[in-house]
């Protein structure tokens, strides 16, 4: 954190758009019923996010799904369209991944050559000048009040759990796998299988030994491997 410390700033426009309103001005993909449910559940638990008092010490708070809604807008329309078996948690956005594309997990190169999404980003009302956001043209890459937000949280992973029908959830580090437990037993929803993902943080002693090589393993002794893997043809769901 800065030394210098400002009044908390929320990162988003005062005159958010709808869904139809960016839609119409746009011009990007249109969501189907279930996106459309699917980025209702986003933006509930994004504005729920948005109203609470994260103290003085917190100068910025960074909003993808205000700035990077183009680019999420086509991550949804080409990839949620329908339900899921296995879901891939982790806790937020980084800085260089997500926080740039508004696509979870979302290595620009990877949103930009593999997923293949399109799109601009705006930039966020208070913009910390050591995380500048670029989106799609970010040459940067990932290296790597509480009981009020992990209330919207699990509230918004359970509804997730529930639209998609996820079967599996495959949470990326020990304190995710923790917290979803919880949500999900509260939540009566004890027949979804859970399992860890080392988290791949550069200060992981374990995953600057060889992660991709643990990452394949836990996914393989998981049952999900199959899931990471390529497709024969070029067709997605």
């Amino acid at each position: 954190m800065e030394s210098e410390r400002k009044k908390l700033k929320i990162s988003h426009s005062n005159d958010h758009q709808s869904v139809n309103d960016f839609e119409d001005s746009s011009g990007s993909p249109d969501l189907g019923a279930f996106a459309t449910s699917f980025l209702d559940i986003e933006d509930k638990q994004c504005g729920a996010l948005l109203q609470l008092d994260y103290g003085m010490n917190i100068c910025y708070v960074y909003n993808p799904l205000d700035y990077a809604r183009e680019i999420h807008r086509d991550f949804l329309a080409k990839f949620c369209k329908g339900p899921k078996k296995v879901l891939l948690l982790g806790m937020n956005p980084g800085p260089w991944g997500m926080g740039q594309t508004g696509v979870p997990f979302g290595h620009v190169q990877y949103a930009k050559d593999w997923l293949r999404v399109k799109g601009s980003v705006t930039k966020p009302e208070n913009e910390h000048p050591k995380r500048l956001i670029t989106g799609l043209e970010c040459r940067r890459s990932e290296v790597k009040e509480r009981s009020g937000l992990e209330a919207i949280c699990n509230a918004a992973l359970v509804d997730t759990v529930k639209l998609l029908g996820i079967e599996h959830l495959v949470c990326v580090g020990n304190y995710t796998t923790e917290k979803s437990k919880l949500a999900l037993e509260r939540a009566g929803l004890e027949s979804i299988k859970i399992s860890t993902l080392m988290h791949p943080s550069p200060v992981n002693p374990a995953a600057n030994k060889g992660w991709r090589e643990i990452a394949i393993r836990q996914l393989t002794e998981s049952g999900v491997i199959h899931y990471f893997k390529a497709p024969e043809k070029s067709s997605w769901n």
